[in-house]
């Protein structure tokens, strides 16, 4: 199977012939590699609403060890999301994190931190970090980009040359994502659990703890 990837939307639906050894090659919309689908204009919208998916799934087994008035610790789940959600959601980042469609998984990650924090679906999703103890998407995606830029900065890697390449970026577009962007005068920051502990709270505590923090819960101005 071939792709054609292109910004030419007037060629939005053109194939082109190829055959080898008398066969035709097929011909596939949005092609897969190495697990990441590719869309005509780059976009990665299909790869990102698969990835969506992916991530919902297995929030649903975390929700199995979580519970308003009984689960697991804080730290339990916050381990358990970083172990099965955050690795399927994080997945050739630096490919993709600078795509308008990254909402997509932007959502179901915040539903992980929800579930973390035992917070309901009104909280603002700028507390959900804080009180999951896990650094937000944007943050962990940088620092996937960085130990990516570090790597490539060796001599002996093949790829050290595509680090001092001073080209125009082709898809405007898309934003793409150059590691100046997000290079600071530190080095990148760390993406393991670095929030508070949950105080040996049992769940039930430590749900109505973080519904008084962030004025979201069960109560009655909330109703209004």
């Amino acid at each position: 199977m071939y792709a054609l990837c292109h910004l030419n939307t007037r060629d939005v639906g053109r194939r082109l012939n190829i055959s080898v050894d008398g066969k035709t090659i097929e011909f596939e919309l949005n092609s897969t590699y190495l697990g990441v689908r590719l869309d005509r204009s780059l976009f990665f919208k299909p790869h990102l609403t698969s990835v969506r998916q992916k991530v919902l799934s297995r929030c649903a087994l975390l929700n199995q060890l979580a519970g308003m008035g009984w689960g697991a610790f804080m730290s339990t789940l916050s381990t358990s999301s970083l172990a099965l959600v955050h690795p399927t959601a994080e997945y050739c980042s630096p490919s993709w994190s600078r795509s308008r469609n990254t909402k997509e998984v932007d959502v179901a990650i915040n539903s992980a931190l929800r579930t973390i924090a035992g917070c309901l679906k009104l909280t603002p999703t700028q507390y959900l970090p804080i009180l999951a103890g896990i650094a937000p998407a944007s943050v962990r995606q940088n620092a996937v980009t960085l130990r990516l830029d570090l790597k490539y900065a060796l001599k002996e890697h093949f790829n050290n040359n595509l680090v001092c390449l001073k080209t125009r970026p082709r898809l405007k577009s898309q934003r793409s994502r150059g590691v100046e962007e997000v290079r600071g005068p530190t080095s990148f920051p760390s993406t393991t659990q670095s929030g508070k502990p949950d105080l040996g709270l049992s769940r039930s505590a430590w749900c109505k703890l973080n519904h008084l923090r962030t004025r979201v819960g069960r109560f009655r101005e909330s109703l209004h």
